[in-house]
Order: C-alpha cells, then sequence, then structure tokens
C-alpha cells in the first residue's frame, strides 16, 4: 500500500468504480448512444496495455444503455518507430479517413471517453523536428473534431488516465514494476474521489460545491488576477464581463450533462487576449506527444508569450509555441482549491488530465464557450 490515507474499498473494486465515473458521471453515456473509447490525438486513444481496464469500460456502457462501443487503440511501440522511421512526408500527412471517422461520430451525436497514459520518453532521442511535422499534421488534421468536443460541447465527452508500467515507473522509479503500477492506481483513484464509498454520490456533491464556487466568483466581479510564486509574478486581466466556469454546468448541444475532466477541481474563465503580462514558472513537468517538457518558463507581453525557457524539452515547446497564431497567447486561466484531491498525492503527474494542481493553471491556445455578462464571447 501507499502512504496515502487508508482507502475505503479495497483497490480493485475503486478500479472499477473508478470505470463507473467515467462511463455515468464523466461521458455520462445515454441510453441508446453510442461510444468511441480513444479519438482524437494518438495519445488519447487507449493503450494496448490498458485492454482489461478498456473491457470494463465496455461492460460499463453497455450497462448504461450504450447502443454500441468502438475502441482506438494505440500501441506506443509501433508509434515510436513509426516516428522514428516514417517517411517524413507520411509524417506531415494524417490519414484523412481517421479525422473524418471522429467528425462521423460527433454527427451521430456519439459519446467520446478519451484516454490517456503518458509516456514521457516514448519519443526519447528522436529528431524534434519529426515529431514536431507530425504533432503539427495531426494537429490541424483533427482540429474540427477537437473544436466539436472542446469548443462547442457538441456531444458528451470526459478524458480518463490509465496506469502503465512506463507511467507507473516515472512516478515511482524506486518501486518494482507490479507495485509501481498499483500505486499509479491508487493515485488515479485518490485523486478522481473513487475510493469514496460512493463515488457517484461523492462526485455530486462535489459538483454542486463547483456550482457555489462559480456563483460566488461571479459575485466577486474580479477584474483582474495576480500570481506570485517562485518565478512566476504574472498579472491576468480578464474579458468583461467575463464568467466563472466549472464542470460542473456542461451540457452537450443535446442537453446531457457531463464532466470533461475527471478529476476536476477548478473554476476557470477567459482571460483577455492582450491583458496578460509577467512570468510563470511551471512547477510541474509537461509530457507532450511523447517527450517530457521540464522546468517550463515564459515570459508574456500584451498577452503573448515573447520568451520561453525549459530545461528539457525545449525544442518541442517552441514548435507548439509556433504551432497557429493563437498557440502564444492564453485561452483559459483556473484556479484549483490547495485541498483538492489530487494535491495530496505529492506526485508530478505528467499528464493533462491529471495537472490541475493548485492554486492555479493556464492553457495556451485553448478556448471554450464562454458567456459574458454583455452576451455571447
Amino acid at each position: 500500500m501507499s502512504t496515502l490515507e487508508a482507502p475505503a474499498v479495497d483497490l480493485r473494486t475503486q478500479v472499477d468504480q473508478y470505470a463507473e465515473l467515467l462511463v455515468k458521471v464523466g461521458a455520462n453515456v445515454q441510453p441508446g448512444q453510442q461510444l468511441m473509447i480513444g479519438a482524437g490525438p494518438e495519445v488519447f486513444h487507449a493503450p494496448v496495455e490498458s485492454a482489461d481496464f478498456v473491457v470494463t469500460l465496455v461492460e460499463r456502457a453497455y450497462a448504461a444503455g450504450a447502443s454500441n462501443v468502438q475502441v482506438t487503440w494505440f500501441a506506443p511501440a509501433v508509434a515510436r518507430l513509426t516516428m522514428q522511421h516514417a517517411a517524413i512526408e507520411q509524417l506531415a500527412s494524417y490519414p484523412s479517413w481517421r479525422a473524418d471517422s471522429f467528425m462521423q461520430l460527433v454527427e451521430r451525436d456519439a459519446a467520446f471517453l478519451l484516454m490517456h497514459a503518458p509516456d514521457p520518453h516514448l519519443y526519447r532521442d528522436i529528431d524534434p523536428e519529426r515529431i514536431s511535422v507530425a504533432s503539427k499534421a495531426e494537429a490541424e488534421a483533427g482540429h474540427p473534431f477537437v473544436q466539436a468536443i472542446h469548443g462547442t460541447f457538441s456531444v458528451n465527452w470526459t478524458v480518463g488516465a490509465v496506469a502503465t508500467a512506463a507511467w507507473a515507473g516515472l512516478l515511482f522509479p524506486h518501486r518494482p514494476p507490479d507495485e509501481a503500477i498499483e500505486l499509479t492506481w491508487e493515485m488515479i483513484c485518490r485523486s478522481t474521489r473513487a475510493d469514496a464509498e460512493d463515488p457517484i454520490a461523492a462526485w455530486q456533491e462535489h459538483l454542486d460545491q463547483l456550482r457555489r464556487r462559480e456563483v460566488h466568483l461571479n459575485q466577486a466581479g474580479i477584474r483582474k488576477l495576480h500570481y506570485r510564486a517562485p518565478g512566476t509574478d504574472l498579472e491576468v486581466k480578464l474579458i468583461r464581463g467575463a464568467q466563472w466556469m466549472s464542470c460542473a454546468n456542461i451540457r452537450s448541444k443535446s442537453g446531457v450533462r457531463f464532466v470533461p475532466n475527471i478529476p476536476s477541481d477548478e473554476v476557470f474563465t477567459t482571460p483577455l487576449r492582450t491583458g496578460v503580462n509577467g512570468t510563470v514558472r511551471s512547477t510541474l513537468p509537461l509530457n507532450y506527444n511523447g517527450v517530457l517538457i521540464e522546468n517550463i518558463a515564459l515570459r508574456l507581453e500584451g498577452g503573448k508569450v515573447v520568451e520561453a525557457s525549459a530545461d528539457t524539452g525545449l525544442d518541442i515547446l517552441t514548435g507548439l509555441l509556433e504551432t497557429d497564431v493563437n498557440a502564444r497567447y492564453l485561452g483559459e486561466i483556473a484556479l484549483v482549491p490547495a485541498d483538492a484531491p489530487l494535491a495530496g498525492c505529492a506526485r508530478p503527474s505528467t499528464t493533462p488530465s491529471l495537472t490541475r494542481t493548485p492554486p492555479a493553471t493556464s492553457l495556451l491556445a485553448t478556448v471554450f464557450p464562454q458567456r459574458s455578462r454583455a452576451g455571447r464571447r
């Protein structure tokens, strides 16, 4: 067992309850609805190593009334060989049929359950230019899908993490592989409240609390945030009439409530595009497309990142900032409570689905539906 607090139920039950949460609270799969497990960028496809957990997800989805469940698999070893040896012109051309297949499911109002199991060393020692070319092609081809699920919430969807040997080895390098995987599952279940005796009831209580935080922040009429911490001195102006939001009030176009990210403890809003100035340092590493970027430091002027540094992965970070005209601007700013469950895990997760750690987060080039007091934004 780990040094975390003793769980209310055994780990096997916790993992099963986590699968139930992803299906019923996260994606909130509806009777008669199709479900795609794994979609969008390859890092959100289901790792072949996670087959047992995926089978549990499929079982839970059909029990919830899903009409059909499909799985998009990800084989890390194959992906590495492709990145290393495929012709560069092939890396620069993302298969249109794959991107189109995801959009066809969006048009059919399917639900999506994106999987993530980071391997920050997957593409280590591979030419960064090859990685950047492939990542850019994937991002461009997948933009309509990302916009449909994240930009306009066209359908109900969520992101879930799964323990794998690579990720567990990074988190617990001094533990035997099997024990490291078990500890990683403990971390996932603790941070997602899947270790509670009744996780679904715990999430309903949590969502109610998030709604109260939204109301409090919106009534406060905040116009500017000022973050101070070691390496960080950042002023963020908000758009006029900005509304604070959380996962508690998100609905798809068909009216289905869903939670896009489990865990989700933040309340977030939209910064003024040109109103961000100062410096910010990331206290946790970022796993981006199989490359670990550590100790990220950014300087922003007039909302734009004008200087960037990192101890490792700087080439990838630079490429990320050059993805498009919006990549150097903040699209979202979030506040996370210091007592969030993930904070007690005391481990850098290196995965976007588990990095909303206190006290604040920000996302570059992220856009989401936002309603200001002046109208639709």
